[in-house]
């Protein structure tokens, strides 16, 4: 159901806060508990198998293609500028769809929209609030602080994209993985704002626990650093200074051994 644009305030926070979009929130969040309980029947504890058994299978053969379909037709109107989104209900779409990864039958659905949803959907979320909110502050501690905020509401968009991203690297790093650092890359080499160079580097901080440890990728670490990360020590921009520092912080955590000084 569309929500009316008379019948909600034009104020974004306002708009978080009206009857409309509460409405969605607490609907798509009621979907996503049937869906985390039902949505992989052989994995029902054994006292429920037989009082729900049934209906989990009916549930996930019946009912979740519709959601599915239903949320990325969702996703594809906001991404494209057709319709708002509130933040509630972009983290409850991103638990969806990192829901969808583990069983068979939903990753049978997923998989052809993986890399749309992590360009399109997950990078944009990874960029576009933290620099927007802090253009003009030079303080390295402000753009910290804010970023910390960020990642500590669980229920923000930043969020739900970190855990897509996550569970896409651990579970599916044959089909997934690689294409994802290649988007990265093709950001970083393609004369991108700042925002999107922040948004790259986010994202190469979420997998670089997964990148120091892969054999196929890890031997290009270092030239990575150097092209990328170090420079933007001294970058006038303070989220690119606090965004380089973390994937730095990861990576030397991983014990990383540096050929030059």
């Amino acid at each position: 159901m569309a929500v009316p644009i008379e019948g909600v305030p034009t104020d974004q926070e306002d708009r978080e806060k009206c009857e409309w979009w509460k409405a969605k929130k607490w609907a798509y969040g009621i979907l996503g508990r049937l869906f985390h309980r039902f949505v992989n029947p052989s994995q029902l504890p054994s006292p429920m198998q037989s009082k729900y058994g049934v209906f989990a299978e009916h549930f996930v053969t019946t009912f979740t293609p519709e959601i599915f379909k239903v949320y990325l037709h969702q996703v594809e109107l906001y991404v494209s500028g057709q319709a708002w989104l509130g933040k509630k209900c972009q983290y409850q779409f991103f638990q969806f769809f990192t829901e969808c990864i583990k069983p068979k039958s939903t990753w049978i659905l997923l998989k052809p929209h993986v890399d749309s949803l992590m360009a399109n959907f997950a990078f944009p979320s990874s960029l576009s609030t933290y620099p927007n909110k802090l253009c003009g502050r030079p303080i390295l501690q402000n753009t910290v602080s804010y970023a910390k905020d960020e990642y500590e509401n669980f229920s923000s968009p930043i969020s739900g994209a970190t855990s897509f991203l996550l569970s896409l690297a651990s579970n599916c790093t044959k089909t997934s993985f690689l294409s994802m650092l290649q988007f990265i890359n093709t950001v970083l080499r393609s004369n991108p704002t700042p925002a999107q160079r922040f948004g790259a580097l986010t994202m190469m901080s979420v997998l670089s626990p997964f990148i120091v440890r892969h054999p196929d990728v890890k031997g290009s670490i270092e030239q990575f650093m150097v092209q990328f990360v170090l420079p933007k020590f001294t970058s006038q921009e303070p989220y690119l200074q606090s965004v380089a520092c973390e994937v730095f912080g990861v990576v030397t955590k991983a014990s990383i051994t540096w050929t030059t000084e």
